[in-house]
C-alpha cells in the first residue's frame, strides 16, 4: 500500500510539473516568439548551478541577396530615395489640395496612405536597409516578404488618393486639383518601383552547417 501511494504521489508531482510547464509554453511561446525564432532550434541544458536553461541555435537555412556589395548598396539609396520621393507626394498633394483636404473622402485614404508609408518607413529603417549579409527565416520574411507586401498595398493607397481627388476634382473643381492627382500618381509609380525591383531581387538559400542535432525542439512559424 505505501508503495502505491508514494507512486500515485510521484505521478501526481510529475504532473503537476508537466501542466507547468505546458502553462509557461502557452504564455511564452505565443505567434510573435514563434516567428522571430523561425528555424532556431531549443536545447536543454544545465548551468554551471545545476539549474536548466534553454539554448537556441540557428539551424536553418540562411537567405541571402545574390547581388554584389556595390549592387546591395545601390539598391538601398534607391529604395530610401523612392520612399523620399513618396513622402514628399503626399505632402505635396495634401499643400495642393488645400480646403479640399478636409472632405471625408479625400481625408481618410490620405491617413490610410500616410500609416502605410509609415510602415514602410519602419521596414526599411529597422528591417531593411541595415539588414546583414546573411539573413534568418525571420530576418528575411521582415525584411524583403514584408517589403513587398507594404509596397503594393501603399500603390493601391496612393491610386485611391488619385481617384477621389479625381473625384473631387470633377464634383467642385479646383485649379490645383490636377497637379495633385499627378502627385498621387507619382506616389503610386514610386512604391510599385520599390515591389518590382524587390520582387526581381533573387535570395540565396545557403545550407547552415549548424544543422539540428537531436535532443532539440525546431521551432517552426504557426
Amino acid at each position: 500500500m505505501s508503495t502505491l501511494r508514494d507512486w500515485a504521489r510521484r505521478k501526481n508531482r510529475e504532473l503537476h510539473r508537466q501542466a507547468l510547464e505546458d502553462r509557461d509554453s502557452r504564455l511564452w511561446h505565443s505567434r510573435s516568439y514563434h516567428r522571430y525564432f523561425e528555424g532556431y532550434t531549443e536545447y536543454k541544458e544545465l548551468d554551471q548551478n545545476g539549474k536548466e536553461r534553454i539554448r537556441r541555435v540557428y539551424a536553418a537555412d540562411w537567405y541571402q541577396q545574390d547581388l554584389p556589395k556595390g549592387k546591395r548598396i545601390g539598391v538601398r539609396l534607391l529604395y530610401s530615395l523612392l520612399f523620399l520621393m513618396m513622402v514628399a507626394a503626399v505632402v505635396g498633394a495634401g499643400i495642393l489640395q488645400g480646403g479640399a483636404g478636409t472632405r471625408f473622402y479625400i481625408v481618410i485614404p490620405e491617413l490610410v496612405t500616410l500609416c502605410l508609408l509609415s510602415w514602410l518607413g519602419y521596414v526599411l529603417l529597422v528591417n531593411y536597409l541595415f539588414m546583414p549579409k546573411k539573413l534568418t527565416v525571420h530576418e528575411y520574411k521582415a525584411s524583403s516578404l514584408t517589403l513587398r507586401i507594404v509596397t503594393l498595398a501603399a500603390a493601391v493607397a496612393f491610386a485611391a488618393d488619385a481617384l477621389m481627388a479625381a473625384l473631387d476634382l470633377a464634383l467642385v473643381g479646383g485649379a490645383r486639383g490636377g497637379w495633385a492627382i499627378a502627385l498621387f500618381l507619382a506616389g503610386a509609380a514610386c512604391a510599385w518601383v520599390m515591389r518590382l525591383v524587390e520582387s526581381r531581387i533573387h535570395y540565396d538559400q545557403i545550407e547552415n552547417p549548424a544543422a539540428a542535432r537531436d535532443g532539440g525542439v525546431t521551432i517552426e512559424s504557426e
